[in-house]
């Protein structure tokens, strides 16, 4: 049975709940504050950081800015008492960067060369092998420094579920042209693939 989560009204209680630990805190002498170091003019970034302002000032939690150009040699202000620091991104190695639109090119050709129109077991291995590859290129896992890194993460991903839902599919149905598997089953099994402790597995 499915259950509906409505995520406004979970919110709120969330916010409400913290109100309340905020001042009790207060009342012994500590005042929560949450500073935010923001770097160059990411307009994404802008938004992200004007609604952490807005919470803050619903619950009750001081908040400061700290707003540099895209010089990322910066430290952290000395000007105050930090309890924890929640994230810290490392300073990128500017004569490193990786090169974006070229691994996009190279994905592109990958998934038509290999996941095309016309595709079979050995097709799509390499497809697999190819975007091991490309990984390895692009060996990111959490922080990322613009949405065109973000966007090339997301479609690593998604070509990576799109092969290994072909891999499984021994049939030919649809859009999906097999060459080894010309036949169409007579019952159509419909999947849901999921990623469960880093790896991807099937539910029917």
């Amino acid at each position: 049975m499915a259950i509906v989560i409505d995520g406004k009204s979970l919110a709120k209680k969330i916010r409400e709940g913290l109100k309340e630990d905020v001042a009790k805190l207060k009342k012994k002498g500590i005042i929560p504050k949450l500073a935010v170091i923001m770097v160059g003019d990411d307009k994404a970034s802008k938004v992200y950081v004007k609604n952490k302002s807005k919470a803050c000032e619903e619950i009750g939690i001081e908040y400061e800015e700290f707003l540099r150009n895209s010089d990322l040699s910066f430290d952290i202000p000395k000007n105050g008492k930090f309890d924890k620091i929640i994230s810290k991104y490392e300073i990128p190695n500017v004569e490193n960067k990786i090169d974006v639109q070229n691994l996009k090119s190279k994905l592109k050709d990958l998934m038509w060369n290999n996941v095309g129109i016309y595709r079979n077991e050995k097709s799509l291995n390499d497809a697999i092998n190819g975007l091991n590859k490309l990984e390895k290129e692009f060996p990111k896992q959490d922080k990322y420094l613009s949405k065109e890194e973000y966007e090339f993460k997301n479609m690593l991903i998604s070509a990576r579920l799109i092969v290994k839902s072909a891999i499984r599919r021994k049939e030919s149905r649809g859009a999906h042209y097999r060459t080894d598997y010309l036949e169409t089953n007579e019952v159509c099994e419909h999947s849901i693939l999921s990623r469960r402790k880093g790896e991807l597995s099937f539910a029917k």
